[in-house]
């Protein structure tokens, strides 16, 4: 029970930090709804809406946007699927957006589809930084959760990214291995963070989420009282067909609140504020669409993050999860 408490306690004054925002602080564009691999945390598999990749003037639309109206956004070039799928256009996009003046630019990738080719076109590109989901250390608990993938290729891809950007002298884009805690590999997390120490890569730990739903999210606890969820208040997420969700967490797009085809960003981004963000801040959880009122991902807020050395490092939220916990009882 005071475990319970204490996270309630950390969850309150987080919540105490959210507040509406004129424009967005991040957008994520999914720049593809293809996916090559089927991972056990992920509901790419649920997805029932088309699996195409974004047009290219579309996406030209929504990063005149950004630039005219927030240049210093975080702007992602993924969403629910892999952004490598779209081959050399990536750099395009990438190029595009660089040109615009946006440099706050981020891609989640399964790092399988990261050939010496494909990391030629993000440096051209000038991606800011690359987070690579690599969700375990050996090759048996990693490829039983990265369905698809081989562990030592993926390795093997992330650090020959390192080693380009070593040659060239260049330090973007940032390289993160992302690891996603679960009961199949928390056993290797100390192991995981001491070998990407060592060739210099950052690590960012998060939680499971269930994708509201749709998959096993054991790490999460439905008895903690619920707080206004931190995936929608300053994150626009934008599917491959230019629609917005307004949730992230959305995947088969079922409650969309916008459509950038038709309209600009900001004039969703007011809708949100003032429907959804405004109910998730007056805590009336019982009139959000059905997929949200019945989701706990709102708890899985923030990440345990590592520089290239190994040393901790702090983001604006930091991650609530068992392993934190067991640490501060056992203190």
């Amino acid at each position: 029970m005071k475990e319970l408490k204490e996270i309630e306690l950390t969850l309150n004054c987080i919540e105490n930090g959210f507040k509406k925002v004129s424009y967005p602080r991040s957008v994520v564009i999914e720049v593809s709804s293809r996916c090559n691999l089927e991972c056990v945390q992920c509901a790419h598999s649920y997805i029932k809406r088309k699996k195409e990749d974004m047009k290219f003037d579309l996406f030209k639309k929504i990063i005149d946007d950004i630039a005219a109206n927030s240049i210093h956004s975080n702007v992602w070039f993924s969403n629910y699927g892999e952004p490598l799928m779209v081959g050399e256009y990536i750099c395009d996009m990438l190029t595009y957006a660089d040109q615009k003046g946006i440099s706050n630019t981020y891609m989640n990738t399964n790092a399988v589809l990261l050939t010496e080719e494909a990391a030629s076109w993000l440096i051209k590109g000038n991606l800011g930084h690359l987070i690579a989901g690599i969700d375990g250390y050996s090759a048996p608990v990693y490829e039983k959760i990265r369905l698809g993938a081989k562990r030592d290729d993926v390795f093997y891809n992330v650090l020959s990214l390192k080693r380009k950007l070593d040659e060239q002298g260049k330090i973007t884009p940032r390289i993160e291995a992302q690891f996603i805690v679960m009961d199949e590999n928390e056993h290797e997390l100390e192991e995981y963070k001491k070998f990407w120490a060592e060739h210099g890569i950052a690590v960012r730990i998060r939680n499971r989420i269930t994708w509201a739903g749709k998959v096993s999210g054991k790490e999460l606890n439905p008895k903690i009282k619920r707080i206004a969820c931190g995936n929608t208040f300053s994150t626009c997420h934008i599917i491959q067909s230019g629609h917005v969700t307004a949730c992230g967490n959305d995947v088969d797009a079922q409650y969309i609140i916008g459509d950038l085809n038709k309209e600009s960003i900001s004039e969703v981004w007011r809708r949100k504020n003032e429907h959804f963000i405004e109910l998730q801040l007056r805590h009336r959880f019982d009139e959000l669409p059905e997929y949200c009122r019945n989701c706990i991902d709102w708890q899985a807020i923030g990440t345990v993050d590592y520089d290239e050395s190994g040393r901790r490092y702090y983001r604006e939220y930091e991650l609530i999860n068992k392993l934190d916990q067991r640490k501060r009882n056992a203190g």
